[in-house]
């Protein structure tokens, strides 16, 4: 028994010894994995929380078994053979002399953690055995060594996105890397060493797979890269390769992936491009591309092609013939080229395709129906087109669709409504086109649609919301602005089965109170019901329904009753009521510091004081309170908005004086108070606010000059105090505002000469000194606005048409001073920079005043002296007003250099001599008054706008003669055809007379005087039609 007993406990010991030799790790490896734990610590662990334990499981006895480390199970001894620590996030400076133990290592993958910008450990370059060596993305820096040509072992390299260096003698030591399979040196700075680079990849003859991208090459490919014949994968994207693709390229048969996207490539493919059989994947995007050759439809094994961003002009007419060689092709993308003509029907025949993007090319025509027979497509994007048609019904058979973007376009008609069974549908994009049908009754939004817009459209008809959604359980995106579509809400309680973030009804039609089921939208974070024809009163759940909200706007409605806001959701940032008939006082029961950074109250009928709560808003940015019924003084509240860019309080009752405390406001880019009741004298500190740009505090009872404190606004391009009491001169030094593009000081008293340094303000545009004591001669400097020297081209009226081109993003119209102002554009998106000006004889608003407004009014003031020629330089000038002065001499011809002027006022001076024929070719010029002078002679009647002036406009001048003063010398009597002679009786026997003929030669001869007048000259052909429009729409009302 003691025998048996010994013997187990002899088996016993031999095994457990046997089993630790073989299994167990050798124990300067355990020290050594130990040692590199030790220098390892988590960079992040709240960002990367699994890095907890990593390295937790680096303990006990054999190493073999712990996370990342393999080791040879059939080498007595168990040595460590691999390391793979790949993507831990880890960070060390440090592993050298741990990694230097580990002799035995084959596999090595350090990739994906971060080194600190150490230089590569020289224990690397004795790991002798080392085949696979991955250390991408672990920040390591300084030179390459070149004992890493001593592994000789090494099939797999990877040192790609590092801040590594190497010189032409350093790269050598990659030619003794002759087994070498992978290499990955992409994102190295390599452009210095190409070259000497080339020559050796050239060498390597057993590459399969070479990763060169983001190197900055700026050579073309060499060829000696045909001799890798082996070749299988090439990655050379992100350079700065040139010129065409080589056609050698052709011979790398074995190549099944070639990305070299992202270069300065031309030309077109190469036809030899045919013979890679085994190409796979081609990605030639973001070259200079401009031709497919039609031999691409022979890659028999191509399943991905993105040819993207270049020149392309047009789609192989034979690409449908793909699905006989290259049936497998499941990825086109062809988007941003300049594609014309129409899509091939034979499209419809790649049977495989998941992915096609055609968007942003000049495709026209319909959409072919065989599209719809693409029954394994995911996404399909013809957004950014020409094209037009119908929507095809067969795109409608397609289940597998998740993505269909069709915006952009010019397609007619309606929703097909196949569109139901579409019951993968994640996103429809159908935005800006011409759909012009009502929406189909019995179309029900698919369950699985996220993301439906339907904005910038011409639909007709009433579309129900339940009818439309009650099936849309993932909706989260709707947008049916501008659809042209009016929205029926349905009186029954309805909760909907979708969250939504992002609600769009901006122009449908309500016509009742806002939605209930809205309050049910807990997640919502953007959304516009302005300009629905919205009528309630303003609901008390707004603020309180989702406390997620981010952007709320409810403007051009007929929203009533009093602005009560119990609470603002914390991430409340825009809340736009503007355009309302809100009335009462502003209620806002604010407890906390909210996020809101834009409030718009403007054109309601909102009364009693600026809230004080209004303290708490502290991040606000724009306030607009403008064209209400406010009274009192302007809260001493508004001075602790620190972050205020934007403050507009015109057209109320505030009263009092301008609170010097507004100075504080550091921010401020902008500052309107005009047209209120305010008095006392313009705050000296106002000179602080030196970031401000436009500045109104015109139609006020202010008092005293204007502060010299005033010269630090650096910045500003708008000044307008017009309309009350200042006094003084006018200041030199508004000179120094070099940015300035209208002064407005009409109607105050001020007195003394025009300031000469004013005519130096190269950026001035509207110069309205209007209504003062000024006295003396105009300076020839104010002749020569740099501004208003040089014409606008495609400029042809006045107003929003003349204005439109200059502004591309608007909010309810409004257009801010600069393209800086404010951040993310908030100034430019939600303010309307206006001005009232006198212009044509009485005072008009507008809207749009930078780029589309150029006007000079020195009248009513005490000036003298002769009108110099140099008026003729100021050919962008439209408004022109010198009346009520004292003015004598002639009126100079150069006037007739005004191309753009439209209207002209030198009514009450005293100009004498004829009047200039040069007025004639002043073709928008639509107001004249040159009255009460002593002008003589006869009034020129050339062109033809001069006899469409009335009487007034040249009464006051006894000594003029001429048409229309003379109206009997108006009349058209004079036939700018002669007729031929015809013998009466003769034309008695044909059934008509000479009178009669003569008639009809008249009629005819104007009628051709009119067709071309208006076909050569656009100008007056586009202000006749304008005139006409503005006429029809006065009369429908």
């Amino acid at each position: 028994m003691g025998v048996t007993s010994l013997s187990l406990l002899y088996c016993v010991v031999f095994s457990t010894i046997l089993f630790l030799c073989v299994h167990g790790c050798p124990p300067n490896e355990r020290r050594a994995l130990l040692s590199l734990k030790a220098a390892f610590t988590d960079t992040d662990q709240m960002a990367f929380p699994d890095t907890h334990g990593i390295l937790k499981s680096w303990v006990g006895a054999d190493c073999c078994l712990w996370k990342g480390v393999h080791c040879d199970e059939m080498e007595l001894g168990g040595h460590v053979t691999q390391l793979d620590i790949s993507n831990f996030y880890l960070s060390a400076v440090d592993i050298d002399s741990a990694l230097s133990q580990l002799k035995h290592l084959k596999y090595l993958d350090l990739s994906g953690n971060d080194f600190g910008l150490t230089s590569l450990p020289p224990g690397l370059v004795s790991l002798k055995n080392l085949s696979y060596l991955n250390i991408a993305r672990t920040d390591f820096a300084g030179n390459i060594p070149t004992q890493l040509g001593n592994l000789s072992s090494l099939r797999h390299l990877d040192v790609s996105d590092n801040s590594l260096l190497s010189d032409n003698t350093s790269l050598e030591w990659l030619s003794s890397l002759s087994l070498l399979e992978y290499l990955s040196l992409s994102g190295l700075y390599l452009e210095d060493v190409q070259a000497t680079l080339w020559d050796i990849i050239g060498r390597l003859f057993h590459l399969t797979h070479l990763d060169l991208c983001g190197c900055l090459f700026n050579s073309t490919l060499p060829i000696s890269l045909q001799n890798v014949s082996s070749l299988a994968v090439l990655v050379f994207n992100n350079n700065e390769m040139p010129g065409s693709i080589p056609s050698w390229m052709g011979n790398m048969s074995k190549l099944t992936f070639l990305d070299l996207s992202s270069n300065w490539l031309d030309g077109s493919i190469p036809t030899s491009f045919s013979n890679l059989h085994s190409l796979e994947h081609l990605d030639l995007s973001k070259n200079e591309i401009m031709g497919i050759p039609l031999a691409i439809t022979n890659l028999t094994g191509l399943r991905y092609l993105d040819l993207s961003a270049n020149m392309l002009n047009g789609i192989p007419s034979n690409l449908g013939d793909m699905h006989t060689n290259v049936g497998s092709l499941s990825y086109l993308d062809l988007h941003q080229n300049q594609l014309e003509g129409t899509i091939p029907s034979s499209l419809g025949s790649l049977f495989n395709l998941t992915y096609v993007d055609l968007s942003g090319n000049r495709l026209s025509g319909p959409i072919p129906p065989t599209l719809g027979n693409l029954l394994s497509l995911v996404v399909l994007d013809l957004q950014d087109n020409q094209l037009e048609g119908s929507i095809p019904f067969s795109l409608g058979n397609i289940s597998t669709l998740k993505h269909l973007n069709l915006s952009d376009n010019q397609m007619s008609g309606g929703l097909p409504l196949s569109f139901g069974q579409l019951s993968s549908l994640v996103t429809l994009d159908l935005r800006n086109n011409h759909l012009n049908e009502s929406f189909p009754s019995l179309l029900t939004l698919p369950s699985s649609l996220h993301t439906f817009l339907l904005s910038n459209n011409s639909m007709t008809g009433t579309v129900s919301d339940q009818a439309l959604l009650r099936n849309s359980s993932r909706l989260a995106e709707l947008d049916l602005s501008y659809s042209g579509l009016n929205i029926h809400i349905d009186s029954a309680p309805w909760i909907p089965p979708f969250q939504l973030h992002t609600l769009n009804f901006r122009s449908c039609n309500i016509g009742g109170p806002i939605p209930s089921w809205i309050s049910t939208q807990f997640e919502l974070e953007n959304m516009d019901l302005s300009d629905a024809n919205l009528v309630e009163d303003l609901p008390s759940w707004l603020w309180e329904f989702s406390s997620g909200l981010i952007r709320l706007n409810l403007s051009n409605n007929h929203l009533e009753g009093p602005v009560t806001v119990t609470s603002i959701p914390l991430p409340l940032n825009v809340l736009d009521l503007s355009a309302n008939e809100l009335n009462g006082p502003l209620l806002l029961g604010i407890q906390h510091t909210v996020n809101l950074e834009v409030l718009l109250l403007s054109d309601n009928k909102i009364g009693g004081s600026i809230p004080v709560s209004l303290e708490r808003l502290t991040s606000l940015k724009l306030l607009d309170l403008s064209n209400n019924q406010l009274r009192g003084h302007i809260a001493d509240s508004l001075c602790d908005l620190q972050s205020l860019e934007v403050l507009h309080l015109q057209n109320n009752h505030l009263s009092g004086h301008i609170p010097a405390g507004l100075a504080k406001l550091s921010a401020l880019r902008l500052l309107n108070l005009a047209n209120n009741d305010l008095e006392g004298e313009i705050p000296k500190d106002f000179g602080n606010l030196t970031l401000l740009l436009s500045f109104h505090l015109g139609k006020n009872n202010l008092q005293g000059l204007l502060p010299l404190s005033l010269i630090k606004l650096s910045q500003l391009e708008v000044l307008d105090v017009a309309e009350n009491n200042l006094t003084g001169n006018i200041p030199d030094w508004i000179a120094n505002y070099s940015n300035l593009q209208v002064l407005v000081l009409r109607s105050n008293n001020f007195r003394g000469n025009l300031p000469l340094q004013i005519g130096k303000m190269a950026e001035l545009r509207v110069l309205d000194l209007s209504s003062n004591l000024l006295t003396g001669e105009i300076p020839n400097s104010y002749l020569n606005f740099s501004a208003l020297v040089h014409v606008e081209e495609d400029v042809s009226v006045l107003g929003e048409n003349r204005g439109e081109r200059y502004f591309t993003r608007h909010y309810r119209g409004g257009h801010a001073v600069s393209d800086t102002v404010l951040g993310e554009n908030i100034g430019r998106k939600y303010y309307l920079e206006d001005l009232d000006l006198i212009t044509k004889g009485s005072e008009r608003y507008y809207g749009y005043v930078f780029s589309s407004m150029t006007c000079i009014d020195l009248s009513n003031n005490r000036l003298w002296g002769h009108l110099s020629t140099e008026i003729g330089n100021l050919k962008g000038l439209m408004f022109l007003n010198l009346s009520r002065n004292s003015f004598n001499g002639n009126i100079p011809g150069s006037i007739g250099n005004l191309s753009q002027l439209e209207s002209l006022d030198l009514s009450l001076n005293r100009f004498s001599g004829k009047i200039p024929v040069q007025l004639g070719s002043l073709d928008y010029l639509g107001y004249l008054n040159l009255s009460y002078n002593n002008l003589s002679g006869v009034i020129p009647q050339q062109g033809l706008h001069m006899i469409t002036f009335d009487k007034s406009a040249f009464s006051g001048n006894p000594n003029l003669r001429g048409c229309p003063v003379e109206s009997w010398k108006c009349s058209t009597h004079h036939s700018p055809l002669t007729p031929p002679t015809i013998d009466v009786k003769e034309d008695a026997k044909q059934g008509f007379s000479w009178y009669e003929l003569s008639i009809g030669w008249s009629i005819m001869a104007g009628f051709l005087a009119v067709v071309l007048v208006l076909t050569f000259k656009a100008n007056w052909r586009k202000k006749i039609f304008d005139q006409m429009d503005c006429v029809i729409q006065s009369v429908l009302g």
